[in-house]
């Protein structure tokens, strides 16, 4: 996870393997030069699971996930830092069971709101929490829907309305999971709930976002043990109203949606994978497919949308990273060999600058590229760069990049 601060510096969450085999939480922040300015470990005798990190106004850094507890049960976990890396507090939820925090959103109050999975002994519900920025409970509510034998958060997004959006999943064990969307105010009014069904099928809601006139959209994936996976697209009103709802992909192959990005003209675009290609597809305001760009190999895992471009990045066997306009035209990508397996997991863009983080070798892996005047004329470009990693491994390149650090942070 990594995500830039009000003063453009980096930080980045992951995990990390201890001698025991336990894993820990990692967080640390760089500058904009690469420098390290500092490395905090969440050191425990148990394990950890980390889901995401927001960043609020006063620069101070929130982690959630999850920690296993004494009693061999997991509870959810979240965890506060101020801006030079000093711990503020740490609060941990659970009911009898797996309890496990998905998904975090912040409001311009700075008010923190989580969401997850509940156990309580015969059913798991979808729990949500309101904090404080002193990590004191303001709220918390317990979704579960009538008749159902299992419930769980997995997205949640705040949409400077005063709302709070989840997706997730719900299952009534005779049709199996289907996705589930639930609308709060900030103040923890429940307003509704809808679930996507089909009949015998799997489904379940992944990634949720907000358009410009508050329409929430969901995507998952349905899956038919006869058929494989596939995509699942939903788009609802302020009142729950269903705008579309659809499924796309291949028949008898596995496709799942990744991340998504909207535009200013509430377009969406969507990356994942279609039977094991990287795709971009853009999609308009009705739900209808507007283009799609398939990469040989691989998989999408995050997009975003910047200044009339989309950046995107993923794996097919190295971190591939693509660039395209809004329609479709692809301006360049860049994939380095390393030696080993990587992927890339996140991107963030500032003005002309990209900054992707990944795994490689199972280790945190850290690039910063900066476009250069020129290249989006690719196909005339013939000049060969030299770029070496931090371990002095080659990695060939033949797009007209600077690419100004390459960080591997190894525990």
């Amino acid at each position: 996870f990594i995500l830039f601060d009000k003063n453009y510096n980096i930080v980045a969450c992951g995990l990390t393997e201890r001698e025991s085999g336990n894993y820990n939480i990692i967080l640390f922040k760089i500058n904009s030069h690469g420098q390290l300015q500092w490395i905090r470990e969440l050191e425990t005798q148990e394990n950890e699971g980390v889901s995401g990190i927001a960043i609020d106004d006063e620069n101070s850094i929130y982690i959630v996930g999850a920690t296993f507890t004494d009693s061999n049960n997991w509870d959810y976990l979240i965890i506060k830092y101020d801006s030079l890396g000093n711990f503020c507090w740490q609060k941990t939820f659970g009911g009898t069971g797996y309890d496990y925090a998905r998904s975090i959103t912040i409001d311009e109050f700075n008010n923190v709101y989580i969401t997850g999975v509940m156990d309580f002994s015969y059913f798991t519900n979808v729990g949500t929490y309101k904090l404080n920025k002193n990590g004191e409970v303001v709220w918390f509510r317990n979704h579960y829907e009538n008749n159902s034998l299992a419930n769980q958060g997995e997205k949640i997004i705040y949409d400077k309305r005063g709302n709070i959006f989840i997706t997730g999943s719900v299952d009534f064990s005779i049709s199996g999971s289907d996705i589930l969307t639930i609308k709060y105010d900030t103040s923890g009014n429940f307003y509704w709930s809808k679930i996507y069904s089909t009949i015998d099928y799997n489904e379940w809601g992944k990634i949720i976002g907000i358009d410009s006139s508050g329409n929430v959209l969901v995507s998952g994936y349905n899956y038919n043990p006869a058929t494989g996976e596939d995509w699942v697209l939903l788009k609802y009103d302020q009142n729950g109203r269903t705008l579309f709802q659809r499924r796309y992909g291949r028949p008898n192959t596995d496709d799942e949606t990744k991340s998504i990005a909207i535009d200013e003209n509430n377009n969406f675009y969507v990356t994942g994978f279609i039977n094991s290609y990287f795709v971009i597809n853009k999609f308009n305001t009705t739900g209808q497919t507007i283009w799609e760009r398939m990469i040989n190999g691989g998989y999408g895992n995050k997009i975003v949308y910047y200044h009339n471009y989309l950046y995107a990045t993923g794996s097919n066997n190295d971190i591939l990273t693509i660039k395209c306009d809004k329609n479709g035209n692809e301006i360049w990508r860049i994939s380095g060999n390393v030696g080993f397996f990587s992927e890339g997991n996140d991107i963030i863009i500032r003005e002309n600058e990209i900054y992707v983080i990944g795994t490689g070798n199972q280790d945190i892996l850290i690039i910063k590229y900066q476009e250069t005047s020129g290249l989006q004329e690719k196909k005339k470009i013939k000049e060969k760069l030299k770029f070496f990693d931090i371990l002095g491994r080659k990695i060939k390149l033949k797009e007209k990049f600077k690419t100004l650090l390459s960080l591997l942070y190894r525990s």
